[in-house]
């Protein structure tokens, strides 16, 4: 059952998961921010379970998830013998038809911890969003961006319309892969910057997790990885590697022979703007009109993205591998006509909140911002230590 009202279960599940969010935000930030923080979060969840729910909004995809859950937990399991029977492994395949399991296993895991109830899974991914902001701090640290910038930063992705409108109303799981996204690149960073094996690790186990979530995304990243490495790397020898790359890119190709099939130049140059741009405020469907608020503000920040975009490109190197994986994928779903929806963008918004944010602190900084008499002079900053 979905519309249950504000009961206390409800109340529950959201003082439990707004602790935890709470915990995970005070690493980075004071106290009274990181509660502050966590109170919104899950206000705005519970609020709308508890009174102002609307089926319109649920779409296809959570509502079987959701089914998930309950049916597998009827069957008996956990979400550790889930995946310690090799019997639970097939059940959770036959359900979803495919290896695309991790997301129903999420949806066990809500159920067995939280009850039997839609918005369990949903408060969780409030608390996955949180550890999200949390990975992206760490993030942003490597890239040499001082304190203060760091923790703006993390104010500004956690209370993003894009974070909020993906996290607090539907049951599916863009949010855990935008996470994963962010993980992945991390440990893609760290590599190159400290060529320690255990970050070539980690990104195997990401990968790993990828393939039973969004096989495809590993892809993506890989490609946008290999475009980094060859763009910074300064020796002339790299453009001899430059056909290794392109028979690289294309060998796995085959694996996602069923999107491949679909894509074509045509689709890319009618689609590149209107996915950009996606969902526009006046053609939303009726199941997507959770994202009218959020539409809106995407367009109004659209510009402001792309100048922050160009700001990061010239100030930090490092910003460089996650603009190209930005573009990699807008024109990989620009041209997948089976891929051109709403949901798509989401794994990419950090990035896009993070150039707005960096145009934001820019424009901030600006004398027409403030009075004469309060700019304080800054000089020239390097690109690896940029002030906050």
């Amino acid at each position: 059952m979905i519309d249950e009202g504000l009961t206390s279960h409800l109340i529950w599940t959201a003082v439990a998961i707004g602790l935890l969010a709470a915990w995970v935000a005070w690493r980075d930030l004071p106290l009274p921010w990181a509660i502050g923080l966590a109170v919104v979060r899950v206000a705005v969840p519970l609020f709308y379970f508890a009174w102002y729910y609307n089926p319109e909004w649920n779409l296809l995809d959570d509502l079987i998830y959701f089914s998930h859950g309950d049916y597998i937990l009827d069957r008996g399991y956990n979400p550790l013998t889930l995946l310690l029977d090799p019997g639970g492994i097939d059940l959770l395949c036959a359900l979803n038809s495919g290896h695309h399991i991790l997301y129903s296993w999420w949806n066990v895991l809500a159920a067995w911890v939280f009850g039997s109830h839609y918005y369990a899974p949903v408060f969780m991914n409030v608390l996955v969003s949180f550890g999200m902001g949390w990975l992206f701090v760490r993030t942003l640290q490597k890239l040499g961006f001082a304190g203060k910038y760091c923790n703006w930063m993390l104010v500004f992705l956690l209370i993003h319309w894009d974070t909020i409108a993906w996290s607090s109303f539907e049951d599916i799981k863009d949010i855990i892969v935008e996470t994963l996204t962010i993980a992945c690149l991390f440990c893609a960073l760290s590599f190159h910057q400290e060529r320690r094996l255990r970050w070539l690790a980690g990104m195997g186990a990401i990968c790993f997790l990828f393939y039973w979530i969004r096989f495809y995304v590993p892809l993506l990243m890989v490609g946008a990885m290999g475009m980094w490495m060859l763009w910074e790397w300064p020796d002339p020898r790299k453009y001899i590697l430059l056909p290794l790359a392109i028979v690289a890119i294309n060998l796995p190709l085959p694996a996602i022979s069923e999107y491949t099939d679909s894509m074509s130049l045509q689709a890319l140059t009618n689609d590149f703007g209107r996915f950009c741009l996606t969902p526009l405020p006046w053609k939303i469907e009726v199941n997507y009109t959770f994202l009218t608020i959020p539409s809106i503000l995407h367009m109004a920040m659209f510009l402001p993205a792309i100048i922050g975009a160009i700001m990061l490109w010239r100030e930090c190197p490092g910003a460089r591998l996650y603009l190209i994986y930005l573009l990699g994928a807008i024109v990989f779903y620009s041209a997948t006509e089976e891929l051109q929806g709403p949901r798509q963008r989401v794994q990419v918004s950090f990035i896009l909140a993070w150039a707005q944010f960096h145009f934001i602190r820019h424009a901030l900084r600006l004398p027409i911002w403030r009075a004469k008499e309060q700019v304080d002079p800054e000089p020239k900053l390097a690109p690896r230590a940029l002030a906050a």
